[in-house]
């Protein structure tokens, strides 16, 4: 009879693990604490979204922000020593910093207004 896996009491911990267990039983086991570490990393990241909405940073108010990111494009536009071909373009990156950054940098229409060509 074959265990059911899909409950955490039914992996085999260390002390059940030898060198005669099937390949596909450890393979079942390995996926299953595959699955519980994913569900808690899922259930972890709201939680630093929410910590990082608390930083200093992220409390700036969005229209000081979009002013902070339209001056540092800007600049970059304006910089002809600045052009990084075939890459993205460096001022983009503040959409990478975190959620609240990106909504803001998205939501900057005057940001994407520019059309430039390499």
């Amino acid at each position: 009879m074959s265990k059911d896996l899909s409950r955490p009491s039914d992996c085999p911990d260390l002390s059940d693990v030898s060198g005669t267990m099937s390949g596909t039983l450890v393979q079942q086991a390995r996926d299953r604490i595959d699955n519980e570490i994913m569900l808690i990393l899922r259930s972890v990241l709201p939680l630093r979204s929410r910590r990082n909405a608390l930083s200093h940073a992220c409390r700036l108010p969005p229209e000081l922000l979009s002013m902070i990111f339209l001056h540092y494009a800007r600049d970059w536009y304006t910089d002809p020593g600045s052009k990084f071909m075939g890459q993205v373009v460096p001022w983009v990156a503040v959409s990478y910093v975190c959620r609240t950054w990106r909504d803001v940098a998205l939501n900057c229409s005057a940001i994407w207004g520019h059309l430039f060509h390499q």
